[in-house]
């Protein structure tokens, strides 16, 4: 059995993708094999080898809401990566095309309905992809993360649509390590742990927020936090908290990094999270039962962000605030009310752990098996 997962931009395209290339491989072993087509330069081009899978990549880029000259450039990028992802899946002969979003899924799955390929896509969001709508007409099989998603697609294609949760990588699941006991993250044992994150590519106004805060924060209560600033907020943050630093309580435990490689143990450690609302992300918090505060990217795709956090909130699980309504002030009376009190904290953990669809791996390998059948 031959598969092949398009899919990559942010960890919330390609980590879905991996999670169910993970779950084929250790059911069958050496009678599948997996290949991944990704985006020049993207993330995907460090986690996939990483992972131990081949990758092939296309020069793609995204299109600008306005038109111009970058929107020419993307269009002719775009009909080359159809050509090439033609050729790659000649080359390949899969069984069955697997897409997980991004720009890089539109050619290659748009390739895999010519060449006439079984095709399933992944949608992660509430509110699916202008490229997950489209192709949906020429999909075989629709996955969604939940029941509402589906009011989103056109009513034509609502026949194959499949509610199957979002994959979460095993790692995340099967972590037990004993909470802030991980050396990789030298974080203590028995301490409020708060995690702070802005995706894969950090967030600049959480960043810029939470320094603002720590003072207070750090002088108000006891904890320890983990704080992913993004490749391009790192120095800074590092920069601002040692400026910060004859002001900051001396006991005061802020462990920064610009990517967290070892995010299992980050969620396992923490008691409460501070992040955007990427579906994957939410997923993977979902699944170790956390509470959050959510604070959407504006700019997502038709705002897709907040669609993802308000059914959270709706269900018990998050504090939503918008971007701009987010202050300094909100965000640390937020943080403290939820660490403070104790029947809070845990309603909020039982809400989330009742959100989350840990068989969902499973059911994305099932449904690529099904196709293959």
């Amino acid at each position: 059995m031959r598969v092949l997962f398009a899919g990559g931009g942010t960890g919330g395209h390609i980590y879905p993708a991996l999670a169910c290339a993970q779950a084929l491989k250790k059911e069958l072993g050496e009678k599948v094999e997996i290949v991944f087509v990704g985006a020049e330069g993207g993330l995907e081009t460090k986690i996939i080898p990483g992972a131990g899978f081949p990758l092939q990549t296309v020069k793609i880029e995204g299109f600008n809401r306005s038109p111009g000259l970058q929107s020419v450039k993307a269009a002719f990028l775009s009909i080359n990566a159809l050509f090439h992802s033609i050729k790659i899946l000649k080359d390949y002969s899969p069984d069955v095309v697997a897409g997980t979003g991004g720009y890089v899924s539109g050619p290659v799955l748009f390739a895999a309905f010519i060449l006439r390929y079984p095709i399933v896509i992944q949608e992660q969001n509430i509110f699916p992809g202008v490229t997950n709508r489209i192709l949906s007409y020429f999909a075989d099989l629709i996955l969604t993360a939940d029941k509402e998603v589906s009011s989103y697609f056109p009513e034509r294609v609502k026949n194959k649509i499949e509610v199957t949760g979002n994959p979460v990588r095993p790692e995340i699941l099967s972590y037990t390590g004993p909470e802030g006991d991980n050396n990789c993250l030298d974080l203590e044992k028995n301490c409020f742990t708060l995690l702070v994150m802005g995706g894969s590519q950090g967030a600049e106004v959480i960043n810029n927020n939470m320094l603002e805060i720590y003072e207070d924060l750090m002088s108000t209560m006891r904890l320890q936090v983990i704080h992913q600033t993004g490749r391009r907020g790192y120095d800074e943050v590092l920069k601002s908290l040692k400026r910060k630093k004859e002001r900051l309580p001396l006991d005061t435990k802020i462990r920064v990094y610009p990517y967290i490689d070892d995010m299992a143990a980050a969620l396992t450690a923490a008691d409460l999270v501070v992040s955007r609302a990427g579906a994957m992300s939410l997923a993977e918090i979902t699944a170790k039962g956390l509470p959050s505060i959510l604070i959407p990217y504006p700019y997502a795709a038709h705002n897709h962000q907040e669609y993802n956090a308000r059914l959270l909130e709706k269900k018990g699980a998050s504090v939503v605030i918008t971007e701009k309504d987010l202050t300094p002030d909100m965000l640390l009376n937020n943080i403290l009310q939820i660490a403070d009190s104790e029947k809070l904290l845990k309603k909020m953990e039982e809400a989330s752990k009742n959100s989350a669809n840990i068989d969902a791996v499973n059911r994305f390998k099932e449904a690529v098996l099904k196709l293959y059948c």
